[in-house]
């Protein structure tokens, strides 16, 4: 998580520097609140996006549709399953 984390935030500086010397100093604050909205406020919307898509197809068939099959590998030979719901 710390490396997410990291990469992310290598990612996000050099592109806010670009974008806050490209835009004009009138919409700069303007064009920076609608930048973090895009990308930091949409974020909880993923992840209910995908908690609905792993109540309906299951662990298995939304790792493997989101291209993590070994990941799915990776469990079946530690022969650990998903927590299951009663």
């Amino acid at each position: 998580m710390l490396s997410v984390g990291a990469a992310g935030s290598l990612a996000d500086i050099p592109i806010m520097s670009q974008l806050a010397v490209a835009t004009p100093d009138a919409y700069r604050s303007r064009v920076s609140s609608i930048m973090l909205f895009l990308c930091q406020g949409v974020a909880p919307l993923g992840v209910a996006l995908a908690g609905l898509v792993l109540s309906a197809f299951g662990f298995a068939k939304t790792m493997t549709a989101s291209q993590r099959p070994q990941f799915c590998e990776r469990l079946e030979e530690m022969r650990v399953e998903p927590p299951r719901r009663s």
